[in-house]
């Protein structure tokens, strides 16, 4: 997770080279003539409605331009940090904070002096949003905002609420993309299954040990990765287990199948845990004999 002092963002808010930032990082992140080709076909739309929009009107349409181009820096930022490549990922991040606060402070105005506008700069947005960047509008629209911002004519309260509101936003995603690969979960939003193995396993600590039944009783439990491992001690020893097979009639091999069996449906019948193991984590039991050897390790890593 990443964050920035008053100071920085202030900082970052005064930085006369945004414009150059953002040319730079567009270039860096859509490298392919074909995608900046498509981009000028399509944003032919918005970009003529700003080149003919009175100055109060331009900022309003800046705003989507602005929150949508921020939004690719950071999942640049996303990538480069995916590769290793930190220093290049701050430099992304810090770019994203610039345009997005910029872009959050324009929509918050324009929602209050011209929502009409704003909902059509947006519409218009919208319509190309698997080509659009705009990478020469987003330039024009940091320096006319930078403009206005030195005229007085951006509102400090609401730029500070942006500030805010973007930070605490890119902050939560950053937690969310730094999860570690084998610890995240399937579906969206991804969730940590190893902060929830061990959040698990802490919580059942504390109610140890604890009699499932008059022949087994749960004494620890711990996590690895996203792994639950809880030891079960039965209340009787190999020979009297083999001796109980034989008198039914039963093969170890069966006496074996019923007690993992058995672990499944116990796992998978709280919602918690069928919850765990849906989302990629998994349960392992190991069965220990009242004089500590080893019985069965079972893992449930399905409920299917």
């Amino acid at each position: 997770m990443f964050s920035f002092s008053y100071n920085e963002r202030r900082a970052l808010l005064n930085n006369k080279s945004t414009g150059e930032v953002m040319r730079n990082r567009v270039k860096v992140t859509w490298a392919s003539g074909i995608v900046l080709l498509a981009q000028a076909a399509y944003a032919d739309s918005i970009t003529d409605a700003y080149a003919s929009a009175a100055v109060n009107e331009k900022l309003v349409i800046c705003a989507p331009v602005l929150v949508k181009q921020g939004g690719m820096l950071e999942l640049s930022a996303a990538r480069l940090s995916d590769r290793g490549e930190a220093s290049k990922a701050e430099e992304h991040r810090k770019a994203a904070l610039n345009v997005r606060v910029r872009g959050q402070t324009l929509e918050m105005i324009g929602r209050t002096s011209n929502p009409m506008l704003l909902d059509k700069a947006w519409k218009l947005s919208a319509d190309n949003v698997s080509q659009a960047t705009y990478s020469e509008m987003t330039s024009s629209c940091v320096a006319l905002y930078n403009d206005q911002r030195r005229e007085g004519k951006i509102p400090t309260d609401v730029e500070n609420q942006a500030v805010e509101k973007v930070r605490r936003e890119m902050a939560a995603r950053s937690k969310k993309a730094d999860i570690d690969p084998g610890c995240r979960s399937k579906g969206s939003p991804p969730v940590d299954l190893c902060v929830q193995a061990r959040a698990y396993a802490d919580e059942t600590a504390k109610t140890l040990p604890m009699r499932l039944n008059q022949n087994l009783t749960i004494v620890t439990v711990a996590a690895a990765g996203k792994r639950i491992i809880m030891t079960a001690v039965l209340a009787y020893d190999r020979q009297y287990l083999e001796s109980v097979a034989e008198s039914k009639g039963a093969s170890m091999q069966s006496i074996d199948a019923a007690m993992s069996n058995t672990a499944k449906a116990g796992v998978c019948a709280q919602s918690q845990a069928k919850a765990f193991v849906d989302s990629g984590g998994s349960v392992q039991y190991q069965y220990r004999f009242r004089d500590g050897t080893s019985y069965l390790n079972p893992v449930v890593s399905s409920c299917g």
